[in-house]
């Protein structure tokens, strides 16, 4: 992966053949109880969610580098949180997913951006792709978990 990656939302390298990152997945599981199926803020009521489709409402910028690094430290003062189980690369995965309910197109992230992100955060480390489970598999290894916990005590 490389600077191509992080100024094209389309880059091939996100694919299941790749990295296997679904972007949709993680912004569906971890961001839209709060800021709404379609990035208007409208998850929880009464929480006060950033809603993605303008510009103004964004804290940090509109830039991957600006969101990526909210995902990486979450924004002091307000309920958004780090996500520091997220890989490098789905960080900008759903960077590129929360850019996509912007009304206007945003700004391009530099050559500069970018190497910020590598020189900071190590994005130009090999990800190795996460390993797919089929869910039959997965509730068989939940199951075995919660029976070794009761045993164990």
């Amino acid at each position: 992966m490389e600077y191509e990656a992080v100024v094209d939302p389309e880059h091939p390298g996100f694919g299941p053949e790749e990295l296997n990152i679904d972007a949709s997945r993680l912004y569906m599981t971890f961001c839209a109880t709060c800021h709404g199926l379609a990035g208007d803020g409208s998850g929880l009521p009464g929480a006060e969610a950033r809603d993605f489709r303008t510009a103004e409402n964004w804290k940090r910028g509109t830039r991957v580098v600006d969101i990526y690094c909210t995902l990486m430290e979450g924004i002091e003062g307000t309920q958004m949180r780090a996500y520091p189980n997220f890989t490098p690369w789905e960080r900008v995965a759903v960077a590129h997913y929360v850019r996509a309910f912007l009304k206007d197109k945003p700004p391009p992230d530099s050559q500069e951006d970018y190497a910020a992100l590598v020189e900071e955060y190590g994005l130009d480390k090999t990800q190795e792709p996460k390993e797919t489970i089929p869910i039959e598999k997965a509730m068989e290894l939940l199951v075995e978990e919660a029976q070794d916990r009761q045993a164990g005590g």
